[in-house]
């Protein structure tokens, strides 16, 4: 720039004028009346400047200054760090993306090339001369990078700990990430110190309905889509105000808009996850929102299940898929509560996904655990749908029923109804397949469904046809 650059940083809104004509050194207006700002239009009219303002969101309330002074010096050019928009017709946003990572299975020369890498290689050596990445450290290094989602503050706090631990030893400890990135780097702000204080600073700028929101989402190992964070984020009939909550979340940096194949996703780095996690349990919310998001899933798999077994099932299994981490919380949330019914249901819903999905060892795993429960004994439906997939996937895995507790326990069971849901013509896969809770005995697979043969009622051998 001809006329030069210049940076500053202001405490409050009201003081940013007054503190780019420090820096600026423009004289104070004298007795004509003119304001401040009018004092410094007339100085940057006829100059090219590029004026710099770091940590502009606790400023945003002078941000029509800034736009005031962009329209009347049209040489001047504003670089502004924030983590929250302007919102102004001039601002052009560029999003600072974490630092480059490391991919699984790169060879030890190529990772030291990843600038994440390096930057922790040079804040190690920085306190610990003898510091060097060798083909010992080098992985650890990476996965140490990786789980700080490479955000350089806590990539920098973390190589600090390299005078008095190894790579491996910090690695272990970042189970709590927060905690053991607490050591504070003297020569920043105060906010800047710890990893805990940077994202507690952006939290204090929030309202209290994008807090609800943000701790909410902690919630979601996977991200989520709109339909889903409105579901379990938000209360009822505020579903506009959760997405304009979601927006500003994006806005602040706290969380990330991510491609989804059918719709946009909102995740959230882990790092910023766990503090948000930390918000949820000092709110004394967690059992009704963990109730909610199961619930919500627990719906989305049942409207999903009827869709698994015709033309876009395809489509459907990449939907269940994208929320496969989301459902695996479900899951759990369901087993430890005790939920063993709403668990049966799920399970059966998701069970030719496993078995399409070739997922048989997790499959096995929950429908068996949900089936055997005492508590589901009066759900026989539930129960036979558990029953069937569970031994198709013990086929798969070189089991059969032959003195297999199954044959005792659960392919007795008869399926009352039909079984139909939406979208499958009022016929369940159980009947399409030639079971009528008594034997099997398809030879057609129009559907896709595993043949069958024998009667597994009398203890018989299952194969395929």
């Amino acid at each position: 720039m001809p006329h030069g650059c210049c940076a500053t940083l202001a405490r409050a809104a009201w003081c940013v004028t007054p503190r780019v004509r420090a820096t600026l050194g423009v004289p104070e207006a004298g007795g004509d009346g003119r304001t401040l700002l009018e004092t410094l239009e007339d100085y940057l009219a006829g100059k090219k400047v590029l004026l710099l303002l770091d940590n502009f969101e606790h400023l945003l309330p002078a941000a029509p200054e800034v736009a005031q002074l962009l329209a009347n010096c049209p040489r001047l050019k504003v670089l502004a760090t924030s983590r929250q928009a302007l919102h102004l017709r001039a601002e052009q946003l560029y999003a600072v993306p974490p630092m480059q990572l490391p991919a699984q299975g790169q060879r030890p020369e190529v990772i030291e090339c990843c600038e994440a890498v390096r930057l922790f290689a040079q804040r190690a050596k920085a306190v610990q001369p003898s510091f060097a990445l060798n083909e010992r450290n080098v992985r650890l290094v990476a996965e140490i990078c990786i789980r700080l989602d490479g955000l350089p503050l806590a990539i920098e706090l973390a190589a600090t700990h390299v005078r008095v631990l190894s790579p491996r030893a910090i690695l272990t400890r970042l189970e709590n990430r927060l905690r053991i990135l607490r050591g504070g780097l003297q020569d920043l702000p105060e906010r800047q110190q710890t990893l805990w204080n940077e994202i507690d600073w952006s939290h204090k700028l929030l309202d209290e309905r994008e807090r609800r929101v943000f701790r909410r989402m902690s919630l979601f190992p996977g991200g989520c889509t709109v339909d889903a964070a409105m579901a379990v984020c938000g209360v009822t009939g505020e579903d506009e105000e959760v997405l304009q909550s979601l927006t500003s979340l994006a806005d602040k940096s706290l969380v990330r808009l991510g491609e989804g194949d059918v719709e946009p996703r909102f995740l959230m780095l882990d790092t910023i996850r766990e503090y948000a996690r930390e918000r949820l349990e000092e709110s004394g919310e967690v059992s009704t929102v963990e109730k909610g998001l199961a619930e919500y899933f627990l719906d989305f798999a049942e409207r999903a299940e009827p869709f698994l077994y015709g033309p876009s099932q395809k489509q459907w299994f990449d939907r269940i898929e994208a929320e496969y981490d989301n459902i695996r919380a479900a899951l759990a949330w369901m087993d430890a509560a005790g939920e063993r019914g709403m668990g049966l249901r799920l399970a059966g819903a998701l069970g030719w996904f496993w078995f399409r999905r070739a997922r048989f060892t997790e499959g096995e795993h929950w429908l068996e655990r949900f089936r055997s429960a005492e508590d589901v004994a009066d759900t026989p439906g539930p129960r036979a749908k558990a029953v069937y997939f569970l031994g198709w996937m013990h086929l798969c895995v070189g089991r059969t029923f032959w003195g297999n507790p199954l044959r005792a326990r659960g392919f007795s069971v008869r399926v009352s109804g039909s079984g139909g849901r939406r979208g499958t013509g009022g016929a369940s896969p159980f009947r399409r397949c030639g079971w009528d809770g008594k034997k099997a005995t398809s030879s057609t697979r129009k559907d896709g469904l595993p043949r069958m043969k024998a009667s597994p009622a009398r203890g018989r051998r299952v194969t395929p046809g």
